[in-house]
């Protein structure tokens, strides 16, 4: 049986079109491509706040790829921020 592989996904905020300020929920599909290849069911898993949520999405899974994106806070991890840090997403980083 295929190996069911969640991959972090991330928010966007939609700058023009019909839908103007509208989060979008996405992955870069080279992340979704390279599961397929390797003979993997790739599934998205969503930014959510809900910690139960979360454990029962991790738990239909068999491996978690974590997906690029912004700079981890780190004030998160007890640090202080350095200048060369760039955007962060908190509710990401939790």
């Amino acid at each position: 049986m295929a190996k069911r592989i969640g991959i972090t996904g991330n928010i966007m905020a939609d700058q023009s079109g019909p839908f103007p300020g509208y989060n979008r929920a996405y992955v870069n599909n080279d992340y979704i491509q390279s599961v397929s290849e390797a003979g993997g069911v790739p599934f998205i898993l969503p930014v959510i706040q809900e910690t139960a949520l979360v454990k029962e999405q991790v738990s239909h899974v068999d491996g978690i790829i974590l997906s690029g994106g912004q700079d981890i806070d780190p004030l998160f991890y007890g640090e202080e921020p350095l200048q060369a840090l760039r955007k962060t997403f908190p509710d990401r980083d939790a």
